[in-house]
């Protein structure tokens, strides 16, 4: 027992702590059984349950600190519990706090307590208390504390200076300026500043670009008309839609010639022409209609057609035919000599059918198309004057 009583004490639930930290089931239990420890719980149990069973163990044999040594060895690393102080050389509490000294008013107050105890009581009277009884009360009360002094720590020249945070002011010191708070119509302004600068830059930026790039574009076809003047792309020099170009063009001019419209000489004809032309002439059929050469009647001649207008019977009005040209190819063909059938009844399908009839016949006058461009434009031409030929015949059956 004497052996027992000297050897360390451990606090168990300490030592369980670091026995979860740093071991596993097997392993502990291993361990223990390498102690001789028996009649621990099995293989299904956890850490907690073990270390537990173990600790416990330990402890009724009175052998905790054998296994602390065991798990030392095996752990180096981890941080094992001190050893607790034995119960025989350090007391389990700290001693009480010595008393406070008592002044002489109350050292005085229990020395009154005794003489008023006899006047309540019908004691005789007894003698003074003796002088040394009296000379030992003085003597058991202690002197009273002397109040402590402050002394301050010496302070060096380079010391800084101590300062209350909740003194408004460290005497010798001056008074420190309150912090501005920030002002939010600064940076507003600033950014209202920044916003107009981009602002302007953008636009002379595009002003800029826009200048130089109608500078550096290319020029104009013809000067003087409305794609130069709002600065659209100019024609092309050949292909389909130029040679379209230029027959709608040219149909456009010798319209304004037949109806008398004022065009300048630089003036290019659009399609405001059509009201105008409307309003000047009319429904005149042979307004602007190419010359038919080689034919040898009009959709008007024919049987069975509506007798001629005035504008026909005058020679005047009609445009003078164009010469012939060159190229045999381009030529209308000569219109086949009609039957001797009677004549339908004159109506508007019948007419129509008349003009899509010599509008056929006028495209195969044309030729078909050819594989040279240089002979592409005449027949281009030629196939305008026969469209725009067909479309004058359907306004007249009308």
């Amino acid at each position: 027992m004497s052996d027992q009583g000297e050897r360390p004490s451990y606090d168990p639930a300490e030592v369980r702590r670091c026995i979860t930290l740093c071991f596993s089931a097997k392993d502990l239990r291993e361990l223990a059984e390498g102690l001789g420890a028996t009649g621990l719980p099995g293989e299904g149990r956890g850490i907690q349950d073990v270390a537990r069973e173990v600790i416990r163990h330990f402890e009724r044999q009175g052998s905790l600190d054998r296994l602390v040594e065991a798990l030392k060895q095996a752990r180096p690393l981890m941080e094992w519990p001190a050893p607790l102080q034995r119960a025989g050389v350090a007391p389990a509490f700290p001693p009480p706090p010595p008393l406070a000294p008592l002044t002489p008013e109350a050292a005085a107050a229990p020395a009154a307590e005794p003489a008023a105890a006899p006047a309540a009581a019908p004691a005789p009277e007894t003698a003074p208390a003796p002088a040394p009884e009296a000379a030992s009360a003085p003597a058991a009360a202690p002197a009273p504390a002397p109040t402590p002094t402050v002394v301050e720590p010496p302070r060096g020249p380079d010391a800084p200076l101590l300062r209350d945070p909740y003194a408004p002011v460290w005497p010798g010191t001056a008074s420190r300026e309150p912090a501005r708070p920030v002002d939010g119509r600064r940076f507003t302004l600033l950014f209202a500043i920044a916003g107009i600068v981009i602002v302007v830059a953008s636009v002379g930026a595009f002003l800029v670009g826009r200048a130089g790039a109608n500078s550096s574009g290319p020029a104009p076809l013809l000067a003087g008309t409305d794609a130069q003047a709002k600065g659209e792309r100019p024609l092309r020099e050949s292909g389909p839609s130029r040679l379209a170009a230029d027959a709608v063009r040219r149909s456009l001019g010798n319209l304004a010639r037949g109806c008398d419209l004022p065009l300048g000489p630089n003036e290019e004809p659009s399609t405001d022409l059509f009201k105008s032309a409307y309003e000047q002439c009319g429904m005149r059929p042979m307004i602007g209609r190419p010359p038919s050469i080689g034919r040898s009647s009009r959709p008007a001649d024919a049987p069975g057609g509506s007798p001629p207008t005035s504008d026909d019977a005058n020679p005047a009005d009609t445009p003078a035919p164009a010469k012939a040209r060159a190229a045999p190819a381009t030529q209308p063909r000569k219109a086949p000599a009609t039957s001797d059938k009677p004549a339908l009844p004159d109506n508007g399908t019948a007419c129509v059918d008349r003009c899509s009839a010599t509008q056929k016949q006028c495209n195969r006058g044309c030729g078909s198309e050819p594989t040279l461009s240089s002979e592409y434009g005449r027949w281009q031409s030629c196939q305008a004057q026969c469209l725009s030929a067909a479309s004058r015949c359907r306004l007249a059956c009308q």
